[in-house]
């Protein structure tokens, strides 16, 4: 019940501001809509005036060429004096107008004798000229047709270029070939005019060309035969059109006219624009469009505006407002106790689940903390009655693989701790892809013996070989992966696949395809299979093992190398995951350590080392370790003892344990360095975080090993040291 009354109120009030809203809307679009098309029918008007005037202002300003066309059919000849007389009374726009030349058709052959001609029409000097690309000018070159500049008039006393061939520019030939076809004006694209001559100062301006005939004409066959040379003249933009625009700029109305061809602005005008109510046009001005914008001016706008129209519809809407407002500050006070009561509830909720989560957790990590162990104290007890030396040591192998599976327990815990913490480092160094499948390939050689059903292999497609990562944290997920897969394949095929590609110069696309036909994972499972704790089934887990961090350690240490993990599978029918990560490639070598026995048996004898362990057995099993390297081994129970033996013996390297009664390893190891002791000081730890190994390197330890240690491992590390 008190729900429905919570529904109906929202509705109401919905209803109340939705009605207020849409009135007020409504009004202020009619209002706006009525101002707009009488705005628009104002601008309308004056626009359609001025492009007439325009229009007209262009006609006028080919008046000079038509007349001066007229007088070359006439009179001949026509002199230098008769052209400038004749221009000069005619040239009614001389602020628009800028030059008026006279452009004759002079043919190759003709091109001596009309130099000499040219002098006695009043043009002194006369040469035909081109431009070089540098500026300067040099005599015309040989063409079929020439059109020098004979005669030019100036409305402002600029300076032509008398003599210059136009024939020489294509671009400039374009509109007076195009004039010449047609028999009619042609106008240019707008250009930069520069107002005197070397002047930086320039207006926009634009050419009109006028062809001339030595006789009347109808074809285009008639008009390049007859043809008898060009009338041009260059206009200011801003000039010409100012009368036309006059009467806008009197009415507070914004203009703006734009050359289509290069879209350059020629003329802008802005008042206070209302942008959104406009009107344009395009006019031809001898082939060119020219388009002319017309804005209101918000005066103009304001005139339409009827205040009146706004004053019942706000008034309403207030009163709404004010309705809903009273209205709504009730339903958040009842929405926010609801919402508190939802919070407890599912705070509530989620410390049930937690509770049952832990419970899940420390059993799952009982039964896999306790059954190694159980197997190694229960085979211990076995060792110490047995005398057969097979199953004697058949009982010490599992002993064995129970402490490398509570180790390797352990190992992900604090792995998952680590990388929750952001406290594991991903390294960029250069590493091999080939012998980093070799590395997994040979470590998952038990794992291949072991499971005699499973056919196994390595598909290796690699365009570029050495690449910049983390080798380790790579091979980690990998063999992880792999694990996964022996552990749930127990027949048919698993296969590791490495693909190389160049996403560009200097990065490769690495991508590792897993492939099982093992007993796959439920579909509806897959969302959390990469979470901490979690497994699909705890019946087949506590058959397998494993405290389900696998997958999650793999998702966290993919993504710190900034790449991406999928998992494709369905219930028994096989997995495959695809792990695709972005590697730089590297220029440098790698350099490969190869481990030759014989060498190092050489190299190790009679080397001293000092041993610091507090530990009976720790010492026990090093002894052991290294009883068949040749090496002198000296021992001592803490760091007190080892600064003793120091002070009386030489060594040539020194094995400390971290913690030890008295004196630690590290502070030892300070004091030695304090002294300017230099030979290497080599700690063993059981510590696995990154910050205590951090603090461990700061002490002046020049490398470490992790415990628990094992043979190959401790000959190979100690032999880094001693070479």
């Amino acid at each position: 019940m008190r729900t429905n009354r919570l529904i109906h109120s929202k509705l109401l009030k919905a209803c109340l501001l939705i009605v207020g809203i849409c009135l007020f809307l409504w009004s202020v679009t009619i209002s706006y809509e009525r101002q707009k098309l009488k705005t628009e029918s104002h601008l309308k008007s004056y626009l359609t005036a001025t492009v007439k005037d325009l229009n007209n202002e262009i006609i006028k300003s080919t008046e000079t060429l038509h007349s001066l066309a007229s007088l070359f059919k006439t009179i001949s000849p026509v002199t230098k004096d008769i052209f400038e007389k004749f221009t000069s009374s005619l040239s009614s726009k001389k602020n628009a107008s800028l030059l008026i030349e006279w452009q004759p058709l002079v043919l190759e052959k003709d091109k001596k004798t009309f130099s000499i001609y040219a002098r006695k029409l009043g043009v002194k000097n006369f040469k035909m000229l081109e431009p070089t690309k540098d500026g300067k000018f040099i005599n015309a070159k040989k063409r079929k047709e020439h059109f020098p500049v004979l005669f030019s008039y100036s409305t402002i006393g600029q300076k032509s270029t008398v003599g210059l061939d136009l024939s020489w520019s294509k671009e400039r030939m374009r509109s007076k070939l195009l004039a010449r076809d047609q028999g009619v004006p042609v106008a240019s694209n707008s250009f930069e005019v520069f107002l005197t001559e070397g002047s930086r100062k320039s207006k926009l301006g634009f050419a009109i060309t006028l062809p001339v005939y030595n006789q009347r004409v109808e074809t285009k066959d008639e008009r390049i035969k007859h043809l008898k040379g060009f009338l041009a003249a260059v206009f200011y933009v801003k000039e010409l059109v100012a009368p036309s625009l006059a009467k806008l700029e009197a009415h507070n109305i914004g203009y703006k006219i734009t050359d289509l061809a290069n879209k350059k602005t020629l003329v802008d005008k802005k008042f206070d624009i209302y942008q959104k109510i406009s009107k344009s046009e395009t006019i031809n001005v001898y082939g060119q469009k020219w388009k002319i914008e017309v804005f209101a001016d918000a005066s103009l706008v304001g005139k339409y505006i009827n205040i009146s129209e706004f004053i019942i519809p706000t008034v309403l809407l207030l009163f709404i407002i004010f309705l809903f407002y009273g209205l709504a500050f009730i339903e958040v006070k009842n929405t926010e106790l609801a919402n508190a009561r939802m919070r407890l509830e599912k705070a509530l909720s989620d410390a049930k689940g937690a509770a049952r989560s832990k419970m899940r957790f420390l059993a799952n990590m009982s039964h896999e903390i306790r059954t190694p162990i159980h197997s190694i104290l229960g085979f211990t007890s076995l060792l110490q009655q047995e005398k057969n030396e097979k199953v004697r040591k058949d009982y010490t192998d599992r002993m064995v693989n129970s402490g490398k599976h509570l180790l390797s327990l352990i190992d992900d815990i604090l792995e998952v701790s680590s990388l929750e913490k952001s406290e594991v480092h991903i390294k960029n160094e250069p590493f091999s892809l080939s012998k980093l499948l070799d590395e997994v390939e040979d470590i998952i050689q038990v794992k291949i013996k072991n499971n005699i059903g499973v056919d196994f292999k390595i598909i290796r497609h690699i365009d570029y070989d050495v690449v910049l990562g983390d080798a380790l944290r790579i091979k980690q997920v990998i063999i992880n992966l792999l694990g996964n897969s022996f552990k749930f394949t127990k027949s048919g095929y698993i296969s590791l696949e490495c693909e190389a590609c160049f996403v560009d110069s200097n990065c490769l696309d690495v991508k590792f395809y897993i492939r099982d036909s093992g007993i796959g994972i439920n579909e509806k499972y897959l969302a959390e299979a990469t979470e901490a704790f979690t497994q699909e089934d705890d019946t087949f887990s506590r058959k397998v093992g494993g405290a389900g961090l696998g997958l999650s350690i793999v998702k966290s240490l993919i993504e710190k190398m900034n790449g991406s993990l999928l998992i494709d599978s369905k219930k028994n029918q096989g997995t495959l995951i695809i792990v695709d990560l972005k590697l730089k490639k590297d220029h440098l070598p790698i350099k490969d350590y190869i481990d030759d026995n014989s060498k190092t048996e050489k190299i190790l004898t009679e080397k001293s080392i000092l041993i610091a362990e507090d530990d009976s057995d720790s010492r026990l099993l090093l002894e052991v370790f290294l009883q068949s390297q040749n090496l002198k081994l000296t021992f001592v129970k803490n760091g007190k003892e080892l600064l003793s033996k120091l002070n009386n013996e030489k060594f040539d390297l020194i094995l400390t344990d971290i913690q030890m009664p008295e004196l630690d390893g590290l502070e030892a190891t300070k004091i030695l360095r304090a002294k300017g002791v230099e030979i290497p000081i080599l700690a063993m730890t059981a510590h696995t975080l990154q910050e205590e190994k951090e603090k461990i390197l700061r002490s002046g330890i020049t490398d470490y090993i992790s415990k628990p240690l094992d043979e190959n491992g401790l000959r190979k590390f100690l032999i880094k040291y001693l070479i």
